[in-house]
């Protein structure tokens, strides 16, 4: 059922649930680093944080070419990943279309989503780049 905890917090909602799930993915990448890689990074490593969720425009070409937000603090090195979120209430307004005939959009929610590889990646190598470099 649709609510507003599924509307991300920026839209007026109360939930950022594309953000709960790359934390998700942040958190299970963490765990599964061997103890030394993880204390290296959690005493060098560049911290990667997660943002709140963005909405981009309801069609297909802006859903397709909205990447996942991937910002930098060029004085820190610290990162803060934002997911782009598209979605529509679990409602069919019938008929749709220029006939009026064609079935309405509706319960959808869709993510951009961070690869806990990329936070594997961030751990090992980029993450150090600037405390931990030659």
């Amino acid at each position: 059922n649709y609510t507003a905890s599924d509307v991300p917090t920026g839209e007026g909602g109360d939930g950022d649930r594309c953000a709960e799930i790359n934390a998700a993915a942040i958190e299970w990448a963490m765990s599964v680093l061997p103890k030394t890689t993880k204390d290296r990074f959690m005493k060098y490593g560049n911290k990667i944080t997660i943002g709140p969720d963005q909405k981009t425009c309801i069609a297909g070409p802006c859903w397709i070419f909205d990447p996942l937000k991937w910002e930098e603090d060029k004085k820190t090195g610290d990162v803060t990943v934002k997911s782009v979120w598209l979605g529509e209430k679990n409602k069919n307004i019938y008929p749709c279309g220029e006939g009026k005939t064609l079935p309405c959009d509706a319960g959808f929610h869709y993510c951009k989503l961070l690869s806990p590889a990329r936070v594997v990646e961030w751990a090992y190598v980029d993450g150090l780049r600037k405390n931990y470099g030659i």
